[in-house]
């Protein structure tokens, strides 16, 4: 967020120079004016995505390439890395995640809003393999979240319950678990580092 403010900022300020010989005393006053309460606009938009959106608020702006680890915490070499892109809605009022694995195969949209309750948000996420999830986050003070997500149109899985949180390193770790005819099974996990490249296009099915 603190991106959006800086260009914010910078935007205001190459405005007032690009007129600058034409301005008198007043306009330079009023000008001045103008940029002090739209700063204020901005850092009230920001305060109030961080006591929205906690955690979660650091990391629109950013990209993050996950490696994949198996269920007991260890590297899987066998399995794709997933690439995943953050921003913030045009409103700034949702936080927009997407992403794919490495090869384009899988990948899908997260939107996350605010749903009313204290410490907690609900977002949907539609994938390109003819499933969805609705669920809700909840944040902890410690910065770590959980997740929990009911799947529609999943030969299988039912629920997904996941949970993540900010190594010291800054690395984003989450991992996840899946209910398929009422068992919970440990599932994949990711490790999270910040990528200077992008979201890879998603294939579509042949046939589709």
């Amino acid at each position: 967020m603190m991106r959006l403010v800086t260009t914010i900022a910078a935007i205001t300020l190459l405005s007032g120079c690009a007129s600058w010989n034409t301005l008198n005393s007043e306009d330079m006053l009023a000008d001045a004016r103008a940029r002090s309460v739209q700063s204020s606009q901005a850092h009230v938009l920001a305060t109030w995505q961080r006591e929205t959106f906690g955690s979660l608020a650091d990391f629109p702006g950013q990209t993050f390439r996950g490696e994949p680890m198996k269920a007991d915490g260890a590297p899987n070499a066998d399995g794709a890395a997933d690439i995943q892109g953050w921003s913030w809605s045009a409103d700034g009022k949702q936080i927009i995640i997407r992403h794919a694995l490495e090869d384009g195969s899988y990948g899908g949209v997260t939107h996350v809003y605010p749903n009313g309750t204290e410490n907690e948000l609900g977002y949907t996420y539609v994938t390109n393999a003819d499933f969805e999830t609705v669920g809700t986050f909840t944040l902890a003070k410690d910065g770590s979240w959980e997740a929990t997500e009911a799947v529609n149109g999943h030969p299988d899985i039912t629920h997904v319950r996941s949970r993540g949180h900010v190594r010291d390193d800054g690395a984003l770790v989450s991992k996840a678990d899946y209910l398929s005819d009422g068992v919970w099974t440990s599932g994949h996990g990711f490790v999270y580092t910040e990528f200077d490249g992008e979201v890879p296009e998603v294939v579509t099915p042949s046939g589709e």
